[in-house]
């Protein structure tokens, strides 16, 4: 006999069908990018929830302001590591390496 749990059913149809709500996941969760934020945040404006769309737009300002500080965390870690004068320490380094 097989087990047949709701997470594993075809994705094509069914409640929890990708063309059926793209900014979630196949668990039915929000997933976390800006894209389903901002979509979270157009439909509590047309409910009207003025208090919901506030939340929102702080959590994606937020989360835009994360994903500026891991690229520039990247990029510098980047840069240390295959500069011209950079040493072996600066190679090795942890904070040197890609996140």
């Amino acid at each position: 006999s097989s087990l047949n749990y709701s997470f594993m059913e075809d994705m094509n149809e069914g409640p929890q069908s990708k063309a059926q709500d793209p900014n979630k996941n196949k668990f039915g969760f929000w997933k976390r990018d800006a894209k389903s934020l901002q979509a979270r945040i157009d439909d509590a404006k047309a409910r009207g929830k003025d208090a919901k769309v506030g939340r929102l737009e702080k959590k994606l300002e937020n989360f835009n302001k994360n994903q500026d500080k891991r690229k520039e965390r990247r990029d510098r870690h980047q840069k240390a590591r295959s500069a011209d004068g950079a040493t072996f320490i600066d190679k090795i380094n942890p904070q040197n390496w890609a996140w």
